[in-house]
């Protein structure tokens, strides 16, 4: 399992590059999520809200909340419209 804050990080310099982004996670592997990254006013999210067109390869890799169960609800992006464009392979 690997720590929440590579798809976090990843994601806050995709949405600094005003062309976009691609984001390669490690194949298969598992990122847990314990806290929100960002509070909008649809909720929590887990990862920054996705601005830019963002492209994830997940390669069989999971992004999921903490398994220890006392951790907030939150879900895992948020999209800004209209400049928000995720895509996942």
């Amino acid at each position: 399992m690997e720590s929440s804050t590579a798809p976090r990080h990843m994601v806050a310099a995709a949405n600094h590059d005003p062309a976009g982004a691609t984001i390669d996670l490690d194949a298969g592997c598992v990122y847990a999520l314990t806290t929100a990254a960002e509070t909008t006013g649809s909720g929590p999210n887990g990862l920054p809200v996705i601005r830019r067109e963002v492209v994830i390869n997940g390669r069989g890799a999971t992004i999921t909340p903490s398994a220890a169960g006392n951790d907030p609800a939150f879900r895992t992006f948020g999209i800004a419209g209209p400049t928000g464009s995720p895509s996942t392979r």
